[in-house]
């Protein structure tokens, strides 16, 4: 995501570019996802190897389901105004 983004930026798309470096941003924080659900999981006391299957795919998911709730969020304030028009 981020190479395309950047490419999107070289050519001025930089609505196109913010949404790809949000989603890009979101999956680099997965590995922090991952170093809090791994421990968050062992004092559950669901071991490790479960913590950490269940984290792979939890930091994945997670952090680009905030994204896309960022993204979307972002584009409906940009397409709706705040006021109706007088």
């Amino acid at each position: 995501p981020t190479a395309k983004a950047i490419l999107l930026e070289g050519a001025g798309n930089f609505v196109a570019h913010r949404t790809r470096m949000v989603r890009s941003y979101a999956l680099t924080c997965a590995a922090i996802t991952l170093r809090i659900i791994v421990p968050t999981g062992i004092a559950l006391g669901q071991g490790f190897t479960r913590s950490y299957i269940a984290a792979a795919w939890g930091s994945w998911i997670i952090n680009l389901v905030i994204a896309e709730l960022i993204v979307r969020r972002v584009r409906f304030r940009e397409t709706v105004p705040l006021r109706p028009p007088p």
